[in-house]
C-alpha cells in the first residue's frame, strides 16, 4: 500500500510515516497542496493524509481535487483547523474522514489502514461473499457491487421468500459485521455495574469505535463547550454512563448500513429519521414518560429504518422496481414491499440485528413495528410497551425532520398514544428532535447523490386549511406545510363562510361534526382528510381522502386544491377505488 503524507511540520510528517510504516504502507511526503498534486499525477495513492492550514496550495483544495481522481485514493484530513463548517463540507463532498489534532498517529494509522482495506474488499470480495455466504470482514457493500454476478440468480417475478431473505441477510452480517467492543459496551451499560473507567477502556479496544465516540462527543448536541474532548472518559462522561451503550452500538450500525449507495432511496434522509427517533426516545424518557420501556429503546428506534436499506443492498432490481411503480402510480412503497417479501424491512431489520448477536430485548420489538393492532394486542409486555413507544417516536421524529420520500406512509398516530402526551409538550419534544439533528447532522458524511430533505412545492401555493380533529397537536398541518403549500388557517366556526376550496383535517372526528359546521356555500369545495374506516360518511360533504396514504398522493391533491376548485365528490385511498 503506498500512502502519501501532506503536512508543513516536519515533525507531524515523520510520526505519521512513521504510523503508517509500521502497518505496511510505503510513504511519500509533500509539504503543500501543489506539491501533493505532482505526485499524485505520477503516482497512485492509495490513501492520502493532509493538513488543511499550508502554504501555496492548501488542503481543502487538494482534497477537492483528489476526489476527481479515478481511481481515487481514500482521502483523511488531519488538522488543528477546529471549524465546522469546512469539515461539514469536506465530509458532504465525500472524503473519508477528519481528525483533529493532536492525534495519536498510530490511531489515525490504524484508521487509514481500516479505511483502505475496506475499499480494497468492496472492489474485489464483496460480490464474491454475497454470492457464496463467506466472510469479508469490515467491509461495506457498494451497490455497484450488489449488481455484479452475484445477482443474477435474483428473481424479477415472485415472492421472495422468508428462507432467502435470512440467507442473504447472514451473509450481509458477516460483511458488515459490528464492532465486538460496541457490543461489549452495550452489556456493560445495560448492567449498571461498570465505571466510566471500565467503559472507556472497552471502547478503546476498537479504533473505529472510539473515534466515533469522540466524534459524536464532540457535536454540538452533546459538547456545548468550545473545549475538544480528546479523553474517552470525559466523552464517556458528555454522553451519559447510562446511554453510552446504546449510542455507541447505534453510531456502529448507523455507520456500517448508510455508507452503502441505494439509488431509489435518500440514505441521508434517513439517517436523520433514525437520530431524530433515537432523540424523541432519549427525551421521553428523561421527562419521565415510558421508563419501563427504556432498556433497549433508544437504539432501536436508531435502527428502525435500515432494514429497508438492507433489503434494498440485497434485491436492488425489485427495488428499482417497486420504486418506478411507485412513481407512476403513487402508491406507497409499503403496499408494494408486502407483495414482494414474506418479511416487511422492520422485521428484516430484526432479523439482522439478531444474526449480530445483539440481545432481543432490541430486536423483537422490531418485528412487531408495523404489526396491525390485532397482532399487536397479542404480544406481551414489556414487548408491546416498547413498540408502542418506538410508533411514537418514529413519528414524531419524522415530524420533526419534516422531510419525505415520495412512497412515504402518511398516517396518523394512534389517539391512544395521544392522549397520554399534550400538545405543548408534543410540540417541545418535535423540536427538541430537530435542533439536535441539526447538531448532529455535521457526524454524517454524505454519499454521492444524496439530497437532505423531501419534495418540496415547486411553486408557493395557499391552501384554508380547517382543523376539525380531535387531537392535541395538529400533525396532518405539520406534514403538509413541509410540501410547501401555506395553509391558512381556518376555525370551526368560520368554515361556513369560507369560500372556495377547503382542506379539512377530520381524523378521528365524525362525520356529524363536519355537518354542523361545515354547511357549504355554493363557492365553497371541501377536500376531507379522515380514517378509512369513516371516509364513506364524508362523501357528502366532498371529496374524502382515507390514511394511511403516499406522500406523493397527498402532495398532489393538496397542490391541486389550492389552485382549482372541486365539482365531484371522491374517495381517495388505499382501500377505495382511485378512478375519479
Amino acid at each position: 500500500m503506498r500512502a502519501l503524507v501532506v503536512d508543513d511540520e516536519a515533525a507531524v510528517q515523520r510520526l505519521m510515516v512513521r504510523g503508517l510504516t509500521e502497518l505496511g504502507f510505503e510513504c511519500d511526503t509533500a509539504n503543500d497542496g501543489n506539491e501533493a498534486l505532482l505526485r499524485a499525477s505520477k503516482t497512485h495513492y492509495d490513501a492520502v493524509i493532509t493538513d488543511l492550514h499550508m502554504p501555496n496550495k492548501h488542503g481543502h483544495a487538494l482534497a477537492v481535487h483528489l476526489l476527481t481522481l479515478e481511481p481515487r485514493p481514500v482521502i483523511v484530513v488531519h488538522t488543528g483547523v477546529v471549524e465546522p463548517r469546512i469539515a461539514a463540507d469536506l465530509l458532504a463532498r465525500g472524503i473519508d474522514d477528519i481528525l483533529f489534532k493532536p492525534c495519536d498517529f498510530r490511531l489515525l494509522a490504524t484508521k487509514v489502514k481500516a479505511l483502505v482495506d475496506r475499499k480494497s474488499t468492496l472492489i474485489n470480495e464483496v460480490p464474491n461473499a454475497l454470492e457464496t455466504g463467506q466472510s469479508a470482514q469490515g467491509t461495506r457493500p457498494a451497490q455497484a457491487d450488489m449488481r455484479a454476478e452475484s445477482q443474477d440468480s435474483e428473481r424479477d417475478v415472485g415472492r421472495i421468500s422468508l428462507k432467502e431473505i435470512e440467507s442473504r441477510l447472514l451473509s450481509l452480517s458477516r460483511i458488515l459485521p459490528i464492532s465486538a467492543a460496541g457490543l461489549d459496551v452495550y452489556n456493560m451499560t445495560s448492567t449498571n455495574e461498570c465505571e466510566i473507567p471500565e467503559i472507556a477502556e472497552a471502547i478503546q479496544r476498537d479504533a473505529t469505535l472510539a473515534a466515533e465516540v469522540l466524534r459524536l462527543a464532540n457535536s454540538p448536541y452533546y459538547n456545548r463547550s468550545a473545549e475538544r474532548i480528546l479523553d474517552l472518559k470525559r466523552a464517556v462522561f458528555h454522553i451519559g454512563q447510562k446511554r453510552i451503550g446504546e449510542v455507541a452500538l447505534a453510531a456502529n450500525v448507523l455507520t456500517a448500513l448508510t455508507a452503502n449507495l441505494v439509488p431509489w432511496m435518500n440514505i441521508g434522509l434517513t439517517w436523520k429519521r433514525s437520530t431524530a427517533a433515537g432523540l424523541v426516545v432519549g427525551k421521553l424518557i428523561d421527562e419521565g414518560r415510558y421508563q419501563l420501556a427504556a432498556q433497549g429503546s433508544l437504539l432501536c428506534a436508531i435502527m428502525h429504518p435500515l432494514g429497508r436499506i438492507a433489503l434494498g443492498t440485497l434485491f436492488p432490481r425489485q427495488y428499482e422496481s417497486m420504486a418506478e411503480k411507485c412513481a407512476i402510480t403513487e402508491d406507497r412503497l409499503l403496499e408494494h414491499e408486502r407483495g414482494m417479501f414474506e418479511v416487511n424491512h422492520a422485521e428484516a431489520m430484526a432479523l439482522l440485528t439478531a444474526s449480530w448477536g445483539i440481545p432481543e430485548e432490541i430486536h423483537l420489538p422490531l418485528k412487531f413495528l408495523l404489526a396491525d393492532d390485532a397482532a399487536l394486542s397479542k404480544v406481551s409486555e414489556p414487548i408491546r410497551h416498547k413498540v408502542e413507544l418506538l410508533r411514537l417516536a418514529i413519528y414524531l421524529g419524522n415530524v420533526a425532520v419534516a422531510g419525505w420520500e415520495d412512497w412515504d406512509t402518511v398516517d396518523y398516530p394512534a389517539p391512544a398514544l395521544l392522549r397520554k402526551l399534550d400538545g405543548n409538550f408534543i410540540a417541545e419534544v418535535v423540536t427538541h428532535a430537530r435542533d439536535g439533528v441539526e447538531k448532529l447532522a455535521m457526524l454524517r458524511q454524505a454519499g454521492p447523490g444524496e439530497f437532505d430533505s423531501g419534495r418540496q412545492a415547486t411553486t408557493p401555493s395557499e391552501l384554508t386549511y380547517c382543523d376539525l380533529a380531535r387531537g392535541t397537536y395538529d400533525f396532518l398541518g405539520e406534514i403538509i406545510s413541509s410540501t410547501g403549500i401555506k395553509l391558512v388557517s381556518c376555525s370551526a366556526d368560520d368554515l361556513k363562510d369560507c369560500e372556495g376550496n377547503v382542506l379539512v383535517n377530520c381524523i378521528g372526528t365524525p362525520a356529524q361534526r363536519l355537518a354542523v359546521k361545515g354547511k357549504r356555500t355554493p363557492l365553497q369545495s371541501l377536500t376531507i382528510v379522515t380514517d378509512v374506516e369513516r371516509v364513506e360518511k364524508y362523501l357528502e360533504h366532498g371529496k374524502a381522502i382515507a390514511l394511511p396514504i403516499s406522500y406523493r398522493r397527498l402532495h398532489t391533491i393538496c397542490r391541486e386544491a389550492s389552485r382549482v376548485p372541486r365539482q365531484a365528490h371522491e374517495i381517495v385511498g388505499p382501500a377505495f377505488s382511485k378512478s375519479a
